[in-house]
């Protein structure tokens, strides 16, 4: 078969899924483009976002005015309370229950100390699970240690998407709970009597979230598998066509060689994956020979482009502190001129509005903030060149953020 013939009958299985599936698309279509608060805010599959969300719910004081309610429905799912245990909770007054946040590496602890009793709980929505059990140990043995078992109940659970970790051993005291299981909870409070209206659109953005990103059984889900196995070739066609933006990453790193080589320095050439770029004017302030953070750099800071098929985006990022195992001084030294800088960037006012708030000066190469340029989903049928859509992109982002930044830096770092 020539590619010629292969093309046009790729055409034909097209315009038969076309016509087939118009009104099916249309519907998926709306759904995908429902507006919900949580994926505005750019939150919808963040950790860090869905934990403060439950703690807000569990918090007896919290502004949502629904009292204990949501604390209780949550102690009523321990598979290993007793009914009578169960009762005497329900019946019992948690009003001085304090709720805590990132606790010594517990992302949220529920804690009373008048009915002595604490509940620790793991989420585990997108971080690595390869050492959940090492997470889950030392959990445990700090609660047990801080609030002693002879003289509190402690209560332990670990929260994921869908499925429990099968690699978790028995002796590993952390009850199962599901996003599924959560969100059931969570439909609970929407028919809570004395719900104020706002406080009711907040929780359904928050469950329609949960439905689109992490539930296997949404019926729109079903509607788009059914979609797939009745054209699957259709759909292979348009993945196999579709814009891939990282084909434009050695045209940009060319770009910034040869017609942005005075405004910017390019700080690893030879890399086929990452562009790491520095203004110039800032660039003699980041230079610390010892770091060796990238290969052939000695620079500590870089604002680095990555280039995926679905989007390109901007990371303000340091870099490691590498060669200096033996010593140990020199290492600490280096070490607190990055803290320092780094600390002192987190307060930019140019960097506020995508600012990893999470992040870390002592890891090896900690994100102040990431920035979207351009997303595939954004280009049409009638998108120019995606290179000079780029180019477009940057320039704003060199107008609206770089510029302000650069400011900052030579005012506020030495």
């Amino acid at each position: 078969m020539t590619p010629l013939v292969a093309e046009l009958q790729g055409l034909e299985v097209f315009e038969q899924f076309v016509l087939d599936e118009a009104h099916h698309l249309e519907k998926i279509e709306q759904y995908l483009n429902r507006f919900n608060l949580f994926e505005v805010l750019g939150v919808d599959t963040q950790t860090q976002q869905h934990s403060n969300f439950i703690a807000w719910l569990l918090d007896p004081k919290g502004s949502h005015d629904i009292g204990q309610f949501f604390l209780k429905q949550l102690i009523t799912h321990f598979h290993y309370l007793s009914k009578p245990d169960k009762i005497r909770y329900s019946l019992g007054d948690f009003e001085k229950t304090e709720i805590l946040r990132d606790y010594e590496g517990v992302d949220i602890l529920v804690l009373n100390d008048e009915v002595k009793f604490t509940i620790c709980i793991k989420n585990f929505l997108d971080m690595p699970l390869y050492n959940a059990e090492e997470v889950l140990q030392h959990n445990y043995k700090l609660i047990e240690n801080r609030w002693p078992g002879d003289e509190y109940t402690n209560y332990y659970l670990y929260i994921t998407p869908q499925h429990p970790l099968r690699f978790i051993k028995q002796e590993v005291y952390f009850q199962h709970l599901a996003y599924s299981t959560l969100r059931s909870m969570i439909n609970q409070v929407l028919t809570h009597a004395h719900l104020d209206t706002q406080v009711a659109f907040f929780i359904q953005s928050y469950v329609d979230s949960v439905d689109k990103n992490m539930m296997e059984d949404d019926e729109h889900i079903r509607l788009a598998q059914q979609i797939y196995k009745r054209h699957h070739k259709a759909i292979e066609f348009i993945m196999q066509h579709k814009p891939n933006l990282s084909g434009i990453f050695t045209q940009v790193r060319q770009y910034f060689l040869t017609e942005r080589h005075t405004e910017y320095k390019l700080l690893t050439p030879n890399d086929a994956q990452v562009i790491r770029i520095l203004p110039q004017e800032v660039y003699p302030i980041f230079v610390r020979e010892q770091f060796a953070s990238w290969e052939g750099t000695g620079a500590m800071f870089a604002i680095e482009l990555f280039f995926e098929a679905e989007r390109i985006w901007a990371q303000f990022c340091f870099g490691g502190i590498w060669g200096h195992k033996n010593k140990p001084e020199e290492k600490h030294r280096l070490q607190q001129i990055k803290t320092r800088y780094f600390d002192r960037m987190k307060t930019f006012s140019s960097l506020q509005s995508a600012l990893v708030r999470d992040a870390k000066p002592t890891s090896s190469y900690p994100s102040i903030a990431n920035f979207t340029l351009l997303k595939a989903e954004e280009l049409s049928l009638d998108t120019p060149d995606m290179f000079d859509v780029f180019l477009e992109r940057f320039k704003y982002f060199e107008q609206e953020v770089i510029r302000h930044w650069k400011h900052e830096v030579l005012l506020h770092l030495p």
